[in-house]
């Protein structure tokens, strides 16, 4: 099953731009938008949770997650309530050695922090100590 999750967040990362230049983050608006409505910022954390200890699952969620709150700024809002910044948070903790977890885990931290709920949020759930030990 975790397999599946892997190539499932996977996907997700692709569609909403991969690695590209987020300059043109635009392109991916509305494909991400559409993901974003259909609930999977709320799979993903599932996700994160069924599968604390697969790495492959915590980087692929991580660069999904990364994508996805830095595109569509409602997105941030929905990752706030949805427990994406404690879902990553234990991912950091868990793969403290894990290089891509850590670099896409720390991304999703800095885009979803972009509005001042979510900030507020990671500093109460203890995002700044799990940055220092990262």
């Amino acid at each position: 099953v975790a397999a599946i999750q892997e190539r499932a967040f996977c996907v997700l990362f692709s569609l909403a731009g991969g690695e590209t230049d987020m300059k043109g983050r635009d392109t991916f608006a509305d494909i991400v938008k559409s993901a974003v409505d259909a609930g999977a910022i709320e799979a993903i954390v599932v996700g994160m949770r069924m599968h604390p200890r697969s790495i492959a699952v915590q980087e692929w969620a991580c660069r999904a997650l990364s994508n996805f709150v830095c595109i569509v700024d409602d997105s941030r809002i929905k990752a706030g309530v949805a427990g994406v910044i404690e879902a990553v948070i234990a991912s950091l903790r868990t793969h403290l050695s894990e290089m891509n977890v850590q670099k896409w885990g720390c991304l999703a931290l800095v885009h979803i922090t972009s509005n001042d709920a979510n900030k507020t949020k990671a500093r109460k759930v203890g995002a700044v100590e799990a940055m220092v030990v990262t």
